[in-house]
Order: structure tokens, then sequence, then C-alpha cells
């Protein structure tokens, strides 16, 4: 899950991006990713899901994922 979300946010300048997501989509292979995902994101919101949210279908935890996109352009000095 955290590949797609990395290489996703990686397409972006700037901006917000909602992202909803299996819960333990960031733990585990996924902290390399996470890594590079903070390094020109930022995660100002997390929002639990309910359990039961898709019945039926399926019964994982999720969460939306709320993440601000902000390049920073690195300034060379002489």
């Amino acid at each position: 899950g955290m590949i797609f979300v990395e290489k996703a946010l990686s397409m972006m300048d700037k901006g917000y991006a909602a992202i909803i997501i299996q819960n333990s989509a960031g733990s585990g292979n996924a902290v390399e990713y996470n890594k590079s995902i903070l390094t020109h994101s930022t995660l100002p919101a997390s929002v639990r899901m309910p359990i039961d949210l898709f019945v039926g279908k399926s019964s994982v935890q999720t969460h939306i994922y709320v993440f601000r996109i902000a390049r920073r352009i690195k300034k060379m000095t002489l």
C-alpha cells in the first residue's frame, strides 16, 4: 500500500492528498517508503475508520491519511 502512496505523492509538487488505506500498510517493510514520503510531505491528519465500515466486503481496520505536499527547493550556495 505505501508503495502506491509514495509513488502518487512523489508526482505532486504541492497540495493535499487524502488516501484510504489498510491500517497495517505503514508497518513492516513499508518503513523505508514512509521515510521517503516524509522527506517531502507531512501527515497533518490520520482518521481511524470504524472496523465495520465495509461490512459484507471486508473487516479490515482502515485509516484516512491526509498528506500535505510541499517540495522544498534546495538553494545552492556559492
